[in-house]
């Protein structure tokens, strides 16, 4: 079974985001926290990669 999933730069956000407001509600264990720190790790250092590739916005060219 073969099916592609796609997962955008947005869902690698939200990812993040969950791990952060689980751990600052107490959500995580002490011994959980360096399995989810890792995970945050990877998912963090792959949106700042993800983020390098992408080209920057284009800036308005305004004709004086």
């Amino acid at each position: 079974m073969n099916k592609e999933v796609e997962i955008s730069v947005g869902d690698i956000k939200a990812v993040l985001e969950i791990i952060t407001v689980m751990a600052s509600r107490g959500a995580i264990k002490g011994s959980e926290l360096a399995a989810i720190g890792s995970i945050y790790n990877k998912y963090l250092s792959l949106l700042e990669t993800l983020q390098k590739k992408e080209p920057a916005p284009a800036e308005d060219i305004k004709d004086n």
